[in-house]
This record gives structure tokens, C-alpha cells and sequence, in this order.
């Protein structure tokens, strides 16, 4: 506290030059705030006299161009006469002044096709002052144009000012001017002085003398819109409009110059003397709040003083301010209020240590006892952190504070100790009814496996009917029940039952769907020869009771062993492959009906085809062009049919044999995710 009080002494006097110092920093800142605005103000004023004087430079050139289109209306007869007898004939044209021949350059009598009928050229020109297209298309909205147009005078590209007009119906009168005559509309009109330069920087005219234009030529041929020029200490505000000819494009630019020197002199000096004047009424300002704040502030000095006395344990010094600060003379009579508590707080402070020493000691006392309750290790490890622990007034506490910290933490360590054990206990009990558990589903998942199995016909099957047919079936399923399925038998002596489907879903309901569908289509088919009639009995059966809401799909073929004849009936299933003798490949993607079990009243088209000798029937799941890889990209239909395509010619186990492992390629290390099922027959004739 005693140390505070001293960095405070002489704060009075920091504190008046803190507040004059703010004071001085604000005003500034107003101030320039305020200049801020009046240069905005005035550079917008400045943007908008510069954008009316392009505006003005804009009107005059247009009123300069009207004024020689209202001229040329009315001068048709003088216009054509010139047309006709040349600008430098006589006799019935003599009337016309000799001032008027100089101001054309040429005139021209065209036609609506741009033909020149007649001209004041000699001998007569082959081709127009301007494009007749535009001259046509636009004096049938105007009664005349003017504009800049550069023409060849025999010495070379000149600018004219071309005026057009229509002479008669069929007749337009095209005239070039002469661009000095635009000179005294230009003076008359623009404020300070002009000129026009083509865009290579070429001076065409102005009313400036030539040296002097010479100087401002380059500067303007590459100044913008509006700008301002500094020259020999002169500033000059140019201001410069784009010039057109009738096919919109620029010929040449007009530029005005003005001297704002004067003008811009003005208003530099009137802000430096608005700055000057702003800065000197500030500092005046502050000056005088200073010397106010340190009036005010020079009792607060004296009542520091006293403060710091007492701060330094001078309780029995001066406490009388002098001065007429009522309020800084009741602070001082507290302070001496204050001095006189801290005389009897000092008795008090000396009794209050002898209670607490005891106090003291009483809880050291019964800290030992609690630290003989610990055991040996914690017990070691509270004495070397009291050991590290340094003198001070708070050293009991900390010492307290470590005691109850290493009895929370051996309660602590006893608990988790027996909740980790009850876990363990818990998670052993889990593990071995979830073992039981899994121990039974693999036995009755592996029983309905050989139940499914054993109802598909094997190897037995195939080598009954070795005999009269190459045939071979087989199925992978993805889990240990898969929802796949196939069937093949002799209805009788010379026709063979083909099955082959994929019900929805996998594992054991799967499995049941699937063998539901093959038994009632296999009894079907043992009643009725149309292999349509046969799914759609099927299906009726299954939708009756589908409340799973099961499907699945099927074909179901019929083969005569003795003609080839294969009839048959699809309901959404992969459509199955043909591979003749002589290497092509077909599908048979006849027009196909629903899945087995969706809707009860389904009907199933019954198609045929022909099986040659030594034709290759693949039957297949989609489980087979479905598989896929590690990157998710599936085994598809085309690479099936390519396989195939490239088989040799062998029996219908090689051709499985050799499907299942090209599928084994292309999968590598990926989990089978469909269940594969495949029939493959090598036709041939029955004998």
C-alpha cells in the first residue's frame, strides 16, 4: 500500500497535463475532421464544375454541327448548282460569293446506291465522301447530318466537316467543309482556349497560335477526359470529348484549356489560412485550460502530501490544507480520523497474532495425526513436496492444502481401483454369454447353410444328366445363408427345367424367400408347360402372404433337349448370355415381367430361342457383374461378356470354373458383397 501511495505522489500534476494533453488531442482531431469536409466539399465542387464544362464542350461541337445542317437545308439550289458546274465555274453560277466556293472542299450529287450523279471535283470522283448506307438509313429519320470526316484531297487524309441532306427523292447531296470554318462557333462557345488533334497526336486546328499549341500538343494527345496540366508554373484543366465520324468512329478528339491558376491559388491560400488560424485558437484554448486546471489542482497537491505521510507511518503529522477547497478540507479531517483508528488497530493487530500462534499450533497437531492415517508412499511423497515448499506466513495452509490433496487422491485411487475391477468383472460376464450367444447363431447359421445346400441339386444332379446334357451350377453365397437360387430336372424325357433368382435381402430370410419361390415355381412348371403361366402362379402364391415384403428375381427356361428349342419367361432378372459356335455373343433381353412377389395379378410374357449345336447358355445373378474391387468399381456386364467372348471351347464346368476366378481377379482383396450364382449348359442334340 505504502509503495502505491508513493508511485502515486505528484499525480495532480500528471493528471491536469493528461487532461489539457486529451483536451489539445481532441480539438485536433475535430478540427481535422472539419478540414476533411470542407476538402471533400470543395473537390466535389471541382468534379462538377469539370463535368458541366464537358458538358458545355459537348453542346457546343453539337450546336456547331446543327447549325451547318440547318445551313445546308437551306442552301440546297447554291449546293446543287456547285454539284453540278464545279466549285470554281462561273457563268450561272456567278451569283455564289467566292467566299462560299472556299468553304467547300467538295460536293457531291449521289445516289441511293452511293453512284456519284454529279460532283464539284474534276474530272468526277469514283467513290463517296462516306459510306451511302449509313447517309440513306439515317436521312430517312433526319433531314440532315453533319459530322468530322477525313477525306482525301490529293495530298492526303484532310478533315472536313461533312454535311449531308436530300436533294430530291431519289438524289442526296453530300458536301465537305472546310474545319476552319467551325473555328469562330468553337471561340465563341468554349471558355479559354480549343483544339482538334487526330488520334497519331497531328494538330488539325485551334485557336491557339501555333508554337504555343505545339507545347500543349503531346500533353493532351495522352491526357483523359479531364485533367489538369501544370505548365511554366501555370495549371491548365483540359477537358477533352471523343469526335465521330457518320460510322462512329473516332477520328479525332476536341480539347478545351482553361487557366485555373488563379482559381486553384485561392483556394490553396484561404484553407492554409483556415489551417493556421484553426491551429493557433487550439493551442490559445489549451494554454488556458492549463493554467485553470492547475489553479484548481494545486490543494489537491497538499492533500497528496498528507496521504503520503500517512502511508509512511507518520500518523501524528499536519493534517491543515491551506487554500478555500471546502471539500479537500473534509477529506483532511478524515485522514485525521483515520490516523487515530490506526493507533487503536495497531493495539488490536497485536493481540489478534497472539490468538492465531496458538491457533497454529493446535492445527499443526492435528495435521500430524491426519498424516500418520496415510500409508507410506503417500506419506513420502507429502514430505518431499513440503520439503520444496518455502517460508512464509501462508506456509501452514499450503501444508494443509498438500495433506488434503494426497488423502483426495488416495480415496480417489481406492475408488477407481474397485471400479475398474467391477468393470473388468462386468465385461468378463458379457463376453462369455455374447460367446454362447455367437457360438449357437454360428451352429444354426451353419445348419440352415447345409439345409439350402442339400436342397439344391449337386454334383449327384449334374452327373445324372451328364449323359444327355453338359451342365454345370454352382453358387457362392456372401454370407453363410445366401438369398440365391437355382434348380434344374427333366420334366419328362425331352424337356429340361432351368431356375435360376436372387431374392431381396441376405442371410436367413433371404434364403427362405428364395426357396419358397423355387419350390412353388418348380411345382408350376410340373403342371403347366408355358414357362409365363409358371411365374405368374408363383408369384400369386407369393404375394398372398408377403407381409415381409419380400421380392425376388427369376427365369424360368424350358429347354427341348432333342430341337434346341429354349422357351422362356424373365421376372426382372439379369437377362442370360448366349455364346454360339462360331463366337457371338447375345442376350436375351426379350421384354421381361415384375419381380416375383410385388404385385399378385403380374402377368410374364413367354419368349423363345433357338440353341444351336455346341451354343454356350449362361445363367447368372447379379452378384457376378455387381462385384467389385477395392476402389468400388464393379466386375459389369461387359467384362462377363468379353471373358466369354474369349473362352475356348470347352464343357460347362471350365466355362464356371472360369467365370468364379475371373471375378476373383478383379475383386483381389475386397469382401464379396452379393451372393454369385451361376448355370451355364453346352447344348447338345439329345441322340
Amino acid at each position: 500500500m505504502t509503495d502505491r501511495l508513493r508511485r502515486l505522489r505528484g499525480s495532480p500534476a500528471s493528471l491536469k497535463g493528461r487532461i489539457a494533453l486529451t483536451f489539445f488531442v481532441a480539438m485536433l482531431a475535430l478540427m481535422l475532421v472539419m478540414l476533411g469536409i470542407q476538402v471533400n466539399t470543395e473537390r466535389s465542387d471541382a468534379r462538377k464544375l469539370r463535368e458541366a464544362r464537358l458538358q458545355h464542350l459537348q453542346s457546343t461541337w453539337r450546336t456547331a454541327l446543327e447549325s451547318y445542317s440547318t445551313n445546308a437545308a437551306r442552301q440546297v439550289p447554291m449546293l446543287s448548282a456547285l454539284a453540278r458546274d464545279g466549285l470554281h465555274a462561273h457563268g450561272s453560277t456567278s451569283v455564289i460569293s467566292e467566299a462560299t466556293r472556299e468553304t467547300y472542299h467538295r460536293i457531291d450529287l449521289m445516289s441511293a446506291d452511293g453512284t456519284i450523279l454529279q460532283s464539284s471535283t474534276r474530272p468526277r470522283p469514283g467513290k463517296s465522301l462516306a459510306d451511302p448506307g449509313v447517309i440513306v438509313t439515317r436521312l430517312r429519320f433526319e433531314s440532315a447530318l453533319s459530322s468530322l470526316q477525313m477525306f482525301d484531297d490529293g495530298d492526303g487524309k484532310q478533315p472536313g466537316i461533312l454535311v449531308a441532306l436530300r436533294a430530291s427523292r431519289d438524289a442526296y447531296l453530300v458536301a465537305v467543309r472546310s474545319l476552319s470554318t467551325v473555328a469562330p462557333l468553337l471561340t465563341t462557345g468554349i471558355a479559354g482556349y480549343w483544339m482538334i488533334h487526330a488520334p497519331n497526336g497531328k494538330l488539325l486546328a485551334t485557336d491557339l497560335p501555333q508554337d504555343v499549341a505545339a507545347r500543349f500538343l503531346q500533353p493532351v494527345s495522352t491526357a483523359p477526359e479531364i485533367a489538369d496540366l501544370e505548365l511554366d508554373g501555370r495549371i491548365y484543366q483540359l477537358t477533352a470529348i471523343p469526335l465521330e465520324d457518320l460510322q462512329s468512329r473516332r477520328v479525332a478528339t476536341l480539347t478545351s484549356i482553361v487557366d485555373v491558376t488563379e482559381t486553384q491559388l485561392e483556394d490553396r491560400n484561404e484553407l492554409l489560412i483556415a489551417l493556421a488560424a484553426g491551429l493557433g485558437l487550439l493551442l490559445l484554448t489549451t494554454f488556458l485550460m492549463y493554467q485553470q486546471l492547475d489553479a484548481q489542482f494545486r490543494p489537491l497537491g497538499e492533500l497528496s502530501d498528507i496521504v503520503q505521510q500517512v502511508a509512511d507511518g507518520k500518523l501524528y503529522g499536519s493534517t491543515r490544507i491551506l487554500g478555500s477547497a471546502t471539500e479537500l478540507q473534509q477529506i483532511a479531517g478524515a485522514i485525521a480520523v483515520l490516523q487515530a483508528n490506526e493507533i487503536e488497530a495497531e493495539h488490536q493487530r497485536f493481540g489478534t497474532s497472539l490468538h492465531q500462534k496458538a491457533n497454529l499450533l493446535l492445527i499443526e497437531h492435528e495435521m500430524e495425526r491426519l498424516r500418520q492415517t496415510l500409508g507410506s508412499g503417500a506419506q513420502r511423497a507429502l514430505e518431499a513436496q513440503l520439503a520444496h515448499e518455502s517460508e512464509g506466513p501462508d506456509r501452514l495452509g499450503r501444508a494443509f492444502r498438500i495433506m488434503i490433496d494426497q488423502v483426495i487422491q488416495q480415496q480417489t485411487r481406492l475408488t477407481e481401483l474397485l471400479d475398474e475391477r467391477e468393470r473388468d468383472l462386468s465385461v468378463v460376464r458379457q463376453a462369455l454369454a455374447e460367446r454362447g450367444q455367437l457360438t449357437r447363431l454360428r451352429e444354426e447359421l451353419e445348419i440352415a447353410r447345409q439345409l439350402q445346400l442339400s436342397n439344391l441339386p449337386g454334383d449327384d444332379a449334374m452327373q445324372a444328366l451328364s449323359a444327355r446334357l453338359d451342365l454345370n451350377a454352382g453358387m457362392r453365397p456372401a454370407q453363410e445363408v445366401g438369398g440365391d437360387f437355382y434348380d434344374f430336372a427333366l420334366l419328362d424325357d425331352r424337356y429340361l427345367l432351368l431356375l435360376i433368382g436372387d431374392a431381396s435381402g441376405k442371410g436367413v430370410p433371404a434364403a427362405m424367400f428364395g426357396m419358397m419361390a423355387r419350390i412353388l415355381m418348380k411345382a408350376s412348371a410340373s403342371q403347366h408347360t408355358e414357362p409365363g403361366q409358371c411365374l405368374a402362379l408363383a408369384n400369386r402364391a407369393l404375394a398372398a402372404e408377403n407381409n415381409a415384403l419380400l421380392f425376388a428375381t427369376a427365369f424360368l427356361g424350358v429347354l427341348d433337349l432333342a430341337s434346341g428349342r429354349l422357351r422362356y419367361a424373365s421376372a426382372g432378372h439379369n437377362p442370360p448370355l448366349v455364346l454360339s459356335a462360331s463366337g457371338k455373343l447375345t442376350a436375351l433381353d426379350a421384354e421381361c415381367g415384375l419381380v416375383l412377389g410385388a404385385m399378385d395379378d403380374s402377368s410374364y410374357p413367354t419368349h423363345e430361342h433357338q440353341l444351336a449345336t455346341d451354343d454356350l447358355l449362361v445363367l447368372y445373378t447379379d452378384g457376378v457383374t455387381e462385384a467389385h474391387d477395392t476402389a468400388r468399381q464393379l466386375y459389369g456386364e461387359h467384362r462377363l461378356g468379353t471373358l466369354l467372348s474369349t473362352l475356348p471351347r470347352g464343357s460347362a464346368r471350365d466355362a464356371a470354373q472360369a467365370i468364379f476366378a475371373s471375378v476373383d481377379r478383379f475383386t483381389g482383396d475386397a469382401e464379396q458383397f452379393d451372393d454369385m450364382t451361376l448355370t451355364i449348359v453346352r447344348y447338345r442334340p439329345a441322340g
